[in-house]
């Protein structure tokens, strides 16, 4: 993730300053007056997708790193072991799906360079190669997913899931009401979907 982060700053800066193309809103009508990168929608859609990926997965470590906190100052070993079976939830998560999206954001920054994001001019090839080995050096990305499915979803008989879906419900519920109401309706719909997942593949 951090390197996910380090991309997106690269590349948004570059967006600024390489000018090429037309301004699509100038239609068929195209000028001689090129314009900076970042104004074509789909540069700013992979830079969007590299912002999205750098500051979820942060979210989501800072979540499983407060559990780790919660479980130490919890007063009760009920509070304890809830914070410690949310941890061995979140990582196998946070290692997986945080070394994958670091790859892909890093691919998506390089893009938004060109060709010249594949030369040594530019950082964004040598974060793609450094990135690259994340879902490796974290266990192999596939034994991560089988460890949370088999041992954290499914070993225990679905308690774990049951339990962040719980949190996640009381958030969806007491954010459904403020300005962010239609981000916690989607959210809503996924935590569904997650739900019938895992008591599909329980069954």
């Amino acid at each position: 993730q951090a390197l996910a982060a380090a991309m997106y700053f690269h590349a948004l800066k570059y967006s600024k300053e390489r000018l090429q193309g037309s301004d699509i809103a100038a239609g068929k009508s195209i000028s001689e007056e090129k314009v900076a990168i970042i104004n074509h929608p789909d540069v700013r859609r992979m830079l969007m997708t590299v912002k999205a990926y750098a500051e979820g997965g942060r979210a989501l470590l800072y979540y499983t790193s407060l559990q780790h906190d919660l479980a130490k100052l919890a007063d009760s070993k009920a509070k304890k072991a809830y914070h410690k079976g949310i941890i061995a939830l979140m990582t196998p998560i946070c290692k997986a799906w945080g070394s994958d999206t670091g790859v892909e954001a890093c691919s998506q920054a390089l893009q938004i360079y060109g060709g010249g994001g594949f030369c040594t001019d530019f950082p964004a090839e040598q974060y793609l190669r450094d990135a690259r080995i994340a879902p490796i050096y974290e266990g192999t990305n596939g034994i991560q997913g089988l460890d949370l499915l088999f041992r954290k979803v499914l070993g225990g008989g679905g308690k774990l899931v049951e339990s962040f879906a719980g949190e996640v419900g009381a958030f969806i519920k007491g954010a459904a009401a403020g300005p962010m109401g239609a981000e916690a309706q989607s959210l809503g719909i996924h935590l569904k979907d997650l739900i019938g997942v895992t008591q599909q593949l329980g069954g």
